[in-house]
């Protein structure tokens, strides 16, 4: 029988990466929408990741490897995003995912990407 992996900490707040063009583009939007969310399929979510070094880096280097892009994090707050957040298992761990366009008074800071603190 195989063992199964440990359920995540679900933390009370979590980060998503943004292409800072897309963000700034939606500052008039109560919600956020990146472009590779597709409303139109029930499966689709907003990736996101925990407030951890690990992941950050692991995400930035994976869908984000042009280092010229400017990016800004958003800081989310769990208790107050409307779509449900599902913390899913993938290769490289638990992940939060946001099943739905996300509200903007979930946010509670914006701030941009030092990549090359990020390494």
């Amino acid at each position: 029988m195989a063992s199964e992996a440990p359920r995540p900490v679900e933390y009370p707040s979590f980060t998503h990466i943004a292409v800072k063009a897309e963000w700034d583009a939606q500052k008039e939007s109560e919600t956020y929408v990146p472009s590779l969310y597709n409303p139109d399929d029930v499966e689709s979510f907003i990736h996101c990741t925990q407030a951890d070094m690990t992941q950050l880096k692991g995400v930035l280097h994976r869908f984000f490897p042009d280092k010229e892009k400017e990016l800004v994090f958003l800081f989310i707050d769990r208790s107050r995003t409307g779509p449900k957040v599902v913390e899913e298992l993938t290769p490289d761990g638990w992940f939060p995912h946001v099943y739905g366009p996300l509200n903007k008074d979930a946010i509670y800071a914006v701030a941009p990407v030092n990549r090359a603190l990020m390494g």
